[in-house]
C-alpha cells in the first residue's frame, strides 16, 4: 500500500483526486506509473536505509580474462535481483557464523570497500575478496517504507508529474524541487540517527 500512498500524497499536493489503485489506463495512472518506480529506486540509491538493508552471501561466478583486464579485479559475484546499492561487507572471519550470531555483531564487524576496491557492472560485483557476504540496499516491499521515506518519495514524484498535469511554471517547479531535496535530506538524517543509536553500545559477539 505504501507505493499507492506515495502516489496519492503527490496527487493531493497538486489538488488532484486520490487513486484507488495504481492499476488503471487513465492519463493520471500513466503519469504516475511512468515515474513512480524510478523515483523510489533513485531515493533508495541515495541513502543507507535501515528498512531496506538486507544481508546476502554472494555466489561467485567465473570471471573471464577480459573482465579481469577491464575491471582490474580477480573475483566476480552475482548480485541479488533486488540489489540497489552496496553498503558494506562482513570481514572474512565472520563468514562461518550462524545467522543469529551475525545479527548480533557490532558495527565494527563490517568492512567498507572504498570506491576503487569494487565495481558493480550490470548484475555483478567485482572485487579482490575470495568470499563475500554483503549488506546492501534492496528494492524492498512498499509495506516496509518509513513515513519519512514515503514523504520524500511523494515530494520527488510531485515534481516529476507536475508537467503532465499542465504545471509548467518555472518558479513553482523550482520551489517544489527544493522542497523535495529538503524532505529527502530529512529522511536520510532520520536514518543516520537510527544507525547511530543502534551502534552506540558495542554488542558482545556470542559464541557457539
Amino acid at each position: 500500500m505504501s507505493k499507492l500512498s506515495i502516489a496519492n500524497i503527490a496527487l493531493v499536493g497538486l489538488g488532484k483526486t486520490k487513486l484507488d489503485s495504481l492499476q488503471g489506463d487513465t492519463a493520471v495512472h500513466d503519469n504516475i506509473n511512468v515515474c513512480l518506480n524510478t523515483v523510489i529506486k533513485s531515493i533508495l540509491s541515495d541513502g543507507n536505509w535501515g528498512f531496506a538493508t538486507v544481508p546476502a552471501n554472494l555466489p561467485s561466478t567465473p570471471i573471464t580474462e577480459d573482465e579481469q583486464l577491464n575491471t582490474g579485479f580477480t573475483f566476480k559475484y552475482l548480485l541479488p535481483k533486488n540489489f540497489i546499492k552496496y553498503i558494506r561487507h562482513y570481514t572474512n572471519n565472520n563468514l562461518g557464523y550462524s545467522q543469529n550470531t551475525l545479527n548480533q555483531l557490532s558495527n565494527n564487524s563490517y568492512y567498507y570497500f572504498s570506491e576503487d576496491e569494487y565495481a558493480v557492472v550490470g548484475n555483478h560485483l567485482f572485487c579482490n575478496s575470495s568470499s563475500l557476504r554483503i549488506q546492501y540496499v534492496a528494492d524492498v516491499d512498499g509495506s516496509l517504507y518509513t513515513e519519512a521515506f514515503i514523504l520524500a518519495c511523494s515530494s520527488r514524484l510531485k515534481v516529476l508529474i507536475m508537467p503532465g498535469f499542465g504545471e509548467s511554471d518555472v518558479d513553482a517547479l523550482s520551489f517544489e524541487s527544493k522542497q523535495s531535496d529538503r524532505l529527502v535530506n530529512k529522511a536520510k538524517t532520520i536514518e543516520s540517527k537510527k544507525r547511530t543509536n543502534k551502534y552506540s553500545i558495542r554488542k558482545r559477539i556470542p559464541w557457539g
